[in-house]
């Protein structure tokens, strides 16, 4: 007999091309016990985050309930989730994992670029300010120095494209 959960978990080790035998093994189950799941059973309960963590889903959507949300924007809000609610991370470790993020945005803009590399090293005494102008639609602004860094990133609105053209 199918179940929601036992549909849910064969499509979704289907289409990431995950034998029975290589869920089973990350879960330290025998791969019999995830061809009962797949055929109406439940695992026990402890056994259900480590099965959502594995897809990288939700326990709700392993029970139809949600819908899978893998998106890359939803991965950086989880994983900048993670840093928050982690009481052993530091805010400092929260802003500099988002600026990460942010000066990957920064240097994709830029047209010669087509690999992510690290903020360089700055000296007391360096300073660096790049724009770069994607479009009509909207720019890019940084500036890096020792005492202080910020990125822009400015949408321009439909209307005032339209008066630019």
């Amino acid at each position: 007999m199918d179940t929601v959960f036992s549909s849910q978990l064969q499509k979704l080790r289907k289409e990431r091309n995950v034998t029975q035998e290589a869920l089973a093994a990350h879960l330290g189950v025998s791969p019999q016990a995830v061809s009962k799941w797949e055929n109406g059973s439940y695992p026990d309960g402890d056994l259900l985050p480590k099965i959502a963590d594995f897809f990288g889903v939700s326990i709700d959507y392993l029970y139809g309930r949600a819908k899978e949300d893998s998106s890359v924007a939803q991965k950086v809000m989880d994983e900048l989730q993670n840093l928050v609610e982690d009481s052993d991370s530091s805010k400092e470790v929260f802003f500099e994992q988002a600026f990460k993020y942010a000066w990957a945005i920064q240097i994709a803009s830029w047209k010669t670029n087509k690999y992510y590399y690290d903020r360089p090293e700055l000296k007391e005494t360096d300073g660096l300010t790049v724009a770069e102008i994607n479009s009509k639609a909207g720019f890019t602004y940084m500036r890096l120095n020792k005492d202080l860094e910020y990125f822009f990133l400015v949408k321009i609105g439909r209307a005032s494209c339209r008066e630019r053209v």
